[in-house]
């Protein structure tokens, strides 16, 4: 079976994840920006989100799109990943590139992380890659509200510096791995 996430080609078992990520070590360790031991420091920061198993020795780093439909395709692929191997840690990065609705879903996203912690942002992170409709407050809220989370304190807290400097954090990373 071969499949791409997120511009990695993954063929076979979890496992060959691992010699894609060495590959990005690389890549990264040849432009300067951090030598290989420090990967986890440079693609996984506080404020991601994390899947599967947060001390995996495997680690998937997907930068995203809610409004992407490659992104949302590949999706149950990812829990599909997190679910067989447990070793595997998949580091979310906000990535909107699709316009403003992409940018208030990732704002929204990045909020309830700050707010609720990976508690709030995983079950949150999968029902908005499943919505139907547009990203707008009222539907982010009312999603959110659903899950038995504070959508109006969540939507108040995309206000908050934080979000747009992790988001603009996510941004400048994509670029260095380029």
């Amino acid at each position: 079976m071969t499949f791409n996430i997120s511009g990695f080609t993954h063929i076979g078992t979890v496992r060959h994840i691992n010699q894609d990520r060495i590959s990005v070590q690389h890549h990264i360790a040849s432009d300067g920006f951090c030598d290989v031991e420090r990967l986890d420091a440079c693609c996984c920061f506080v404020a991601d989100g994390i899947g599967g198993n947060p001390a995996g020795d495997v680690t998937l780093v997907e930068f995203f799109d809610y409004n992407c439909p490659y992104c949302r395709r590949v999706a149950p692929t990812v829990v599909e990943l997190e679910e067989t191997d447990p070793e595997l840690r998949v580091v979310y990065k906000e990535f909107p590139i699709l316009g403003e609705e992409s940018l208030l879903a990732s704002r929204f996203a990045t909020s309830a992380l700050l707010i609720g912690g990976s508690d709030a942002y995983g079950p949150l992170h999968d029902a908005m890659m499943t919505m139907r409709g547009n990203a707008t407050p009222d539907n982010l809220v009312a999603l959110a509200d659903g899950l038995g989370l504070d959508g109006d304190a969540i939507l108040n807290g995309t206000a908050d510096p934080r979000v747009d400097a992790i988001i603009s954090d996510n941004h400048a990373l994509a670029q260095r791995l380029q």
